[in-house]
């Protein structure tokens, strides 16, 4: 008789019964105790880090940094994704928007003309009498409410 061991299998995390080391996992079909990879564990994509120079430890330095390093900063952001410019050069978004207000940076985007701003003065239409001019069933209609207001005003007195 076989001695089988219940052991968590190291590709799909399922319980299984095997019989020694080397034997499969029922469920993936891989070996049960050999993590196996088929693919790379890194799926991200990977950032050129250059050779840039570390921060400074200190805080106050850090925007003369900024201003040091400014030439292959704006060429990376030009160059690069935007989020892999933040990771190689370990900012934030609103880092950026302020040195890049400070060195006068343009966007990377597409160009957009600007929109014209609405006035708020309200335009005044004129009526005209081409405007008002009702059809025969309109003046019908309005001419039998004057008789009806005029008959309920004569039986009120």
């Amino acid at each position: 008789m076989t001695k089988l061991w219940l052991v968590d299998c190291v590709n799909c995390g399922k319980q299984v019964e095997i019989n020694g080391p080397e034997d499969i996992c029922y469920w993936c079909g891989k070996n049960a105790s050999k993590k196996e990879d088929i693919m790379q564990e890194n799926k991200e994509r990977t950032v050129e880090t250059g050779a840039i120079p570390p921060k400074p430890k200190k805080r106050g330095k850090v925007w003369e940094y900024f201003d040091q390093n400014r030439e292959a900063m704006v060429a990376d952001y030009h160059s690069m994704k935007l989020m892999d410019f933040f990771k190689k050069w370990a900012i934030t978004s609103n880092t950026w928007l302020r040195l890049k207000k400070k060195w006068g940076v343009e966007n990377k985007g597409k160009k957009r003309p600007k929109k014209p701003k609405k006035t708020t003065t309200k335009a005044v239409k004129k009526t005209t009498s081409e405007d008002v001019a009702l059809t025969e069933h309109e003046r019908y209609l309005i001419l039998l409410g004057y008789q009806q207001a005029v008959r309920e005003f004569l039986r009120a007195k």
